[in-house]
């Protein structure tokens, strides 16, 4: 009887563990954010090659080989440097943004521009930036002042049931404490509590 009692709680507590495990890793996944640190308004002048510092952070688990893109303005106009990088939990790192404007473009045009950052486990952020075409030879028109910070936005890549952080795991612990304790309940009316 002791044995088949042994055996069952062993089986239990497997089950539970590996619930508890799948949990945590599954759980960690899916609450990772990019974040992408940029402006969103910004000027490049026509026939001039201006750079520009992206940078991108992770908010979770670590980010390998995040590859940045740009979108929304012609590719021969792009060049990022690096292409990809690994993040690290709690990371940041730099991308530099190159945009070769040709001559022939207009100035005061304003292009919208779209900026992905994706990892290679599947987290992705997105920014939206409003870019400005401007001629060296003309005056530049009167720009209304900006807030000299980077607007942060944040996008969860994924959805699902664990999101919410911390105080998540808390609730998922205390309902695995809970499932553990009724189980063995029900196997021996708490006598394993001493009870």
């Amino acid at each position: 009887m002791v044995l088949i009692m042994a055996k069952k709680y062993s089986l239990s507590a497997f089950f539970i563990i590996s619930i508890v495990l799948t949990t945590i890793v599954y759980g960690a996944a899916l609450s990772s954010t990019l974040i992408i640190e940029f402006p969103d308004l910004i000027e490049a002048e026509i026939g001039g090659s201006n750079s520009y510092d992206i940078m991108v952070s992770s908010s979770g688990s670590n980010s390998p080989d995040t590859k940045l893109v740009i979108s929304g303005i012609p590719s021969e106009w792009i060049e990022i440097n690096p292409e990809i990088q690994s993040i690290p939990f709690g990371g940041k790192r730099t991308f530099t943004l190159i945009l070769n404007v040709p001559v022939d473009d207009n100035a005061g045009d304003v292009l919208a521009m779209t900026i992905q950052a994706t990892s290679s486990t599947g987290i992705s952020a997105t920014k939206e930036v409003s870019l400005t075409l401007f001629s060296a030879e003309e005056p530049q028109a009167e720009q209304p002042q900006v807030d000299e910070q980077p607007h942060v936005e944040e996008q969860p890549s994924n959805t699902g049931l664990i999101t919410g952080g911390i105080a998540a795991w808390w609730w998922i612990i205390l309902l695995v404490v809970i499932a553990l304790i009724y189980i063995l309940y029900k196997k021996d009316k708490l006598g394993f509590l001493g009870l």
